[in-house]
C-alpha cells in the first residue's frame, strides 16, 4: 500500500488519481458557478443600464419639451400685450411651485425637511 503524502491528505482521499480528479471535478464546477454567476451579473447590469440610458434620454426630452413650450408661451404672451406676460409667467411658475410643494407633501413627506 503506498503511503499517504501531505497532498493526498489535504485533498481528502489517499488515492492520488481520485484525489487530483476530485479536486479537478470540484475546481471545475466551482468555475462554472462563477462564470454563471458573473454572466447574469452581466446581463443585469446591461439590463439596468439600458432602461438608465433610456430614462435619462426621456428625461432630457422633456425637459427640452418643457423649455420650448415656455419659450412658445412667452413669445405668444409677449407678442399680445407685453403686461400680460409679466403677470402670467409668474403666476404659472407660482402655481407650478405651489403643486409640487403639494406633491412633495403629499407622496414624499420625508423630503419636505423637518417639521
Amino acid at each position: 500500500m503506498a503511503e499517504a503524502t501531505a497532498e493526498d491528505v489535504v485533498e481528502g482521499s489517499l488515492d492520488p488519481e481520485k484525489s487530483e480528479s476530485a479536486a479537478y471535478r470540484r475546481e471545475q464546477r466551482q468555475r462554472r458557478l462563477v462564470s454563471d454567476r458573473r454572466r447574469s451579473q452581466f446581463f443585469l447590469a446591461a439590463v439596468i443600464g439600458g432602461i438608465s440610458g433610456l430614462l435619462a434620454a426621456g428625461f432630457q426630452w422633456a425637459i427640452y419639451w418643457v423649455e420650448s413650450t415656455r419659450q412658445n408661451l412667452v413669445g405668444s404672451l409677449d407678442a399680445q400685450s407685453p403686461v400680460l406676460a409679466w403677470f402670467v409667467v409668474p403666476l404659472s411658475c407660482a402655481l407650478f411651485g405651489l403643486g409640487a410643494g403639494w406633491l412633495t407633501t403629499k407622496f414624499a413627506p420625508e423630503a419636505a425637511g423637518p417639521s
